[in-house]
């Protein structure tokens, strides 16, 4: 081989490898654009279409502070057991019926064999006064700003999630 020949081989192979870099960098793009697209698409949904999404098995991740204890609650922390969370604004309608929400989370204990939270989505204050009412015994997390329950996508409240033992989204539902 000459070392004209040489030069040119090598000038093909450094062309090639130039193509194959491009193209993994415009797939990458384009991938990147799928997932913002896809986001964009599902954020779009109805609501309810929606929640058939995430009910297949999503895993949320989400961290709030305990209302009572101050604790970090993370959505790590709810692996190993099937667990409820019931979203509530007490600031909203459901704050002053204390009979209901002790019977809701009856229920809910019932369901989620005995891991129970309820995320609130309220001032410091009307969180502490649910708290009260839930029990010592039920975790109430501070959500600030609702954003928890937009994780969920969780329009509405009073609302349960149940998770399963790897805490991922099992069924969405209206607390009875």
């Amino acid at each position: 081989m000459t070392g004209v020949e040489r030069l040119l081989l090598d000038a093909g192979f450094a062309a090639l490898l130039v193509v194959v870099v491009v193209e993994a960098v415009v797939l990458l793009d384009v991938l990147r654009l799928t997932v913002r697209l896809k986001a964009e698409v599902y954020a779009a949904m109805p609501e309810l279409m929606k929640h058939d999404r995430l009910a297949g098995g999503t895993l949320v991740e989400f961290e709030a502070a305990d209302i009572v204890t101050g604790a970090t609650v993370r959505s790590a922390d709810l692996l190993g057991a099937p667990s409820a969370l019931l979203f509530m604004a007490p600031d909203g309608n459901e704050g002053d019926r204390a009979e209901w929400l002790v019977d809701t989370i009856a229920g809910l204990r019932h369901k989620g064999e005995g891991r129970l939270y309820v995320v609130c989505d309220g001032s410091r204050h009307a969180c502490s006064e649910l708290s009260r009412l839930a029990g010592a015994d039920v975790p109430v997390l501070l959500d600030g700003g609702g954003r928890i329950r937009g994780r969920f996508l969780v329009s509405a409240t009073p609302a349960a999630v149940l998770l399963d033992s790897d805490a991922r989204i099992a069924q969405y539902g209206m607390p009875e």
